[in-house]
Formats: structure tokens, C-alpha cells, sequence
């Protein structure tokens, strides 16, 4: 599991608040979207609509490449692995690829403001 500097995320909202470019109001539409799709199926499951999910999952994914990067970065988890799994069983896919969308939107955001160079300065460290 990734774990983000809370810092840069609070930084990367703030960025999308003030909606400064068109690429920072279209990442902060996304956003809202993805928050009222994942507030729905928490709160309001029986007009979840699984369908919007998966195809705004699909088109955010195609505007931001950088969601691939978080998907494919190693990481050792042998030890939370099958706390991983009980934890994530009862979630859709789709949901759970929505909350990656939102760190990889928040990225893309946080390159094209020079806040950050690449993946792992977004990466939060812990020394064991």
C-alpha cells in the first residue's frame, strides 16, 4: 500500500481549489466526480450506479497517464497483504480504481506546478 505526503495532497487540493489553469479546474471537476461517485456508494448505495464509475474511471484514465505509474509501483507489502485483501474485499473494483485515480490526478497536478519531479517525491517514506 502507498501511502502520499500529506503535505503535497493538501498542497495538490489547493492547486485544484483555486482552479488557476483550465488543466486545474478540469482536475478539480474530476475530483468532485470521483468524491460524489465513491460519497454514493458509501452513503447512498441504492443509486450507486456502478456503470458511471467504471466509465468515468475509463476517461479519467485516459487523460491522466501518470494513474499507470501508481498501479505499477512496486511495493513490498507482504506483511499487509492479506490485510490488504479482508480490508478491500467488500469494495468494487471500480471504486477502489477511483481512489487511485484521485492520487493520480493530484500528481499530474502537483508535476505540472513544478511541486514535485516525479512518483516518489509523492511517496511517503517510513523508516522500520
Amino acid at each position: 500500500m502507498l501511502y502520499f505526503k500529506k503535505d503535497l495532497v493538501e498542497n495538490a487540493k489547493s492547486i485544484m481549489r483555486l482552479k488557476g489553469t483550465k488543466d486545474d479546474a478540469d482536475a478539480s471537476a474530476y475530483f468532485v466526480k470521483i468524491n460524489n461517485v465513491i460519497n454514493c456508494y458509501c452513503y447512498d448505495f441504492k443509486n450507486y450506479n456502478s456503470y458511471y464509475a467504471i466509465t468515468l474511471d475509463n476517461e479519467i484514465r485516459k487523460k491522466y497517464s501518470v494513474i499507470s505509474n501508481l498501479e505499477n509501483y512496486p511495493v513490498n507489502v507482504s506483511n499487509n497483504t492479506s490485510n490488504q485483501k479482508n480490508q478491500s474485499s467488500n469494495e468494487p473494483e471500480e471504486i477502489r480504481r477511483l481512489n487511485v485515480d484521485q492520487y493520480g490526478i493530484m500528481l499530474d497536478v502537483l508535476i505540472k506546478h513544478k511541486k514535485l519531479r516525479c512518483l516518489e517525491d509523492f511517496i511517503e517514506s517510513f523508516s522500520e
